[in-house]
């Protein structure tokens, strides 16, 4: 019940264990607020450590106008990012282009970075259905929260695709494309509002300026993907692996009409979960935008380099443990310095399965962390919930780069 000075939440009657989970949910949300810069800070906002025995807590009630005035506050990066990704993604179209063709690439590439975004969009919606059923306890201000909503929903989606893939329901044009576009419907209806599920992840990067230093890391790896595959990356032989299975492989499947092996590649015979989810890709993409059938698959890959660095960024935060400064230094260092390691860049431009696994790695250690408020143990977390989780990124990562079963 409402008392004037706050919020009163009993948990004597009924729901104790439900219950106890929201309110620990709600002291990150509190926690978080409660650290923020003085100028910016909610009035009347205190947290203190919740009792392990009584029956009740207290917390004070913050007004919307407070919340309001301190979100307006918070400075957004978008605009830059947006800029210097905008910009990136231009010099690589009048790059990659000729003079009176550079409407060819312009298209594809548009169409290729269309379909890989509801692609991931896809996954993350996959995602946060996964995350609440398996963690009702991680609410929006728990520092787990997004990177196990990206995560468990790739991973979902990965597991989706090489089964769709190999029963061959992904093809070129009628049932086929419809099916491909299909599988998407329930990621994008369980997603919500696009203003809503990402509002909150960058309010999250932009409370903290040292996350901007991935910025510069951003532009490069818009730059890079935005090219067509061959082009960059001569450490890389122009991205041969590419060329040769990675976006070979599905381009044959596709006209196949499904995955199999194939007797002049011996990489056929692998899981191949990344390369099934570039055939969803190109299936999307149908023979709208030909060259997007390579681009859409190489940007759906450096999306996943973006997500893999937030969710190791979520991994430093849980670390870190409840004390909100510190937990924001760990998510800023964790997201810019693995955008910021070269060869994340170069693996992440590319259509290949390194990010894949780094962001399923990420994701394991996400979900065998959530147990842990802090240092205190979250009884509201089964064993076998996490247990499911780890086992299904864990495969994912393996399903992605069989090679990754001696590394996660």
């Amino acid at each position: 019940h409402e008392q004037a000075a706050g919020i009163d939440l009993d948990f004597s009657e009924a729901g104790g264990a439900d219950l106890h989970a929201e309110l620990r949910s709600l002291l990150w949300a509190v926690r978080a607020a409660a650290g923020a810069p003085a100028h910016g800070r909610a009035r009347g906002i205190s947290a203190t450590g919740l009792p392990q025995h009584e029956p009740s807590a207290r917390i004070p009630r913050v007004s919307e106008e407070t919340m309001a005035e301190r979100a307006s506050r918070v400075p957004l990066p978008l605009p830059q990012a947006a800029a210097m990704a905008l910009a990136a993604v231009l010099a690589g179209v009048a790059i990659a282009g000729t003079p009176g063709a550079w409407l060819d690439p312009a298209g594809s590439l548009a169409a290729g970075s269309a379909c890989a975004v509801a692609w991931l969009a896809s996954a993350i919606g996959l995602g946060r259905f996964l995350r609440l059923a398996l963690f009702p306890a991680v609410g929006r201000g728990h520092p787990a929260h997004g990177g196990l909503a990206s995560g468990r929903g790739v991973a979902a989606l990965l597991w989706i695709d090489v089964t769709l893939g190999s029963i061959g329901a992904f093809g070129l044009g009628g049932v086929r494309q419809l099916v491909a576009w299909a599988t998407l419907v329930p990621g994008l209806l369980l997603l919500g509002a696009p203003r809503t599920a990402f509002a909150a992840g960058w309010r999250g990067v932009a409370a903290f300026p040292a996350a901007w230093c991935a910025l510069p890391a951003l532009a490069v790896l818009a730059f890079a993907a935005s090219l067509p595959p061959g082009i960059a990356w001569a450490t890389e032989f122009g991205g041969y692996d590419a060329l040769s299975y990675h976006l070979e492989l599905p381009r044959e499947w596709l006209a196949a009409g499904r995955m199999a092996t194939v007797p002049h590649c011996v990489y056929s015979a692998l899981p191949s979960f990344v390369e099934a989810s570039s055939l969803h890709c190109m299936s999307l993409v149908g023979r709208a935008a030909p060259h997007g059938l390579a681009m859409a698959p190489q940007a759906r890959h450096a999306l996943m380099a973006v997500a893999a660095a937030a969710a190791a960024g979520g991994v430093a935060a849980v670390l870190a443990g409840p004390d909100p400064r510190r937990a924001a230094w760990a998510r800023a260092a964790g997201f810019a310095l693995l955008l910021g390691i070269p060869w994340v860049v170069v693996t992440g431009s590319l259509a290949y399965d390194e990010m894949a696994v780094l962001l399923m790695a990420a994701t394991a250690m996400l979900a065998w962390c959530a147990r842990t408020d802090g240092h205190e143990d979250r009884r509201d977390t089964s064993p076998a919930a996490v247990g499911v989780a780890v086992g299904l990124a864990l495969g994912a990562a393996i399903g992605a780069k069989l090679t990754a079963v001696g590394m996660v």
